[in-house]
């Protein structure tokens, strides 16, 4: 195995484990958000709000509204 084969798969290593590790702290301030949420009935809909105008925004950008 040349050097160049492994330097490429340890870029791929590297890039798939920055993009697991992401995935999991993006979801970990998700779960923790949900927490603090949870008990508070007006705090939730602050957070279900706040969701859906973001959900809204994607949806635009993808139709290119």
């Amino acid at each position: 195995m040349s050097a160049y084969n492994l330097s490429s798969l340890w870029d791929k290593f590297l890039t798939f484990s920055t993009t697991v590790i992401d995935i999991v702290v993006i979801w970990m301030i998700i779960l923790a958000a949900l927490r603090i949420v949870r008990g508070k009935s007006s705090t939730m809909q602050i957070f279900k709000g706040i969701i859906f105008v973001i959900i809204v925004d994607v949806l635009a950008k993808v139709m290119n509204l």
